[in-house]
């Protein structure tokens, strides 16, 4: 899978190189320096949690094969390998499209915004009761 991912990246990365290649001197180095700058940031970014994620879903059958192959009388603990395979790989098999779709400019411009404003409602939240008073004057942390 990793390969795979690879040779997505690397081909993304050379045809943006052949595209950057046309036009004139100054047209190249400022389409070079932003535009495609910009994409095979977010693809690398993209790239990087997919494969994040099926490395981390895949890492206890991969273990478990190899130490299967390495050690003769190994057995895994009753169905530990049905329920990985049953309740773990499905989870990588949502994860995917969840992370494609939010690594796009469009998604990610929708919820920056709704982000940061809920990012500042729970810090006015946990600010506010970090520190309250009585009618007496005494401090009560609640945090």
């Amino acid at each position: 899978m990793t390969v795979a991912y690879v040779a997505i990246f690397l081909k993304s990365y050379l045809s943006s190189r052949q595209l950057a290649k046309k036009g004139t001197r100054r047209e190249v180095q400022a389409r070079k320096k932003n535009a495609s700058a910009r994409r095979e940031r977010a693809l690398a970014k993209r790239v990087f949690f997919i494969i994040l994620t099926d490395c981390a879903c895949w890492m206890p059958i991969i273990v478990m094969g190899i130490r299967s192959l390495a050690e003769k009388d190994y057995s895994p603990r009753g169905d530990l390998p049905a329920w990985i395979a049953v309740f773990v790989l499905p989870i990588n098999s949502a994860l995917n499209p969840i992370i494609y779709t939010l690594s796009t400019p469009q998604v990610q411009g929708i919820l920056r915004p709704k982000l940061r404003i809920l990012m500042n409602h729970v810090r006015s939240f946990f600010s506010c009761c970090k520190k309250q008073q009585d009618h007496q004057g005494k401090v009560y942390r609640f945090l």
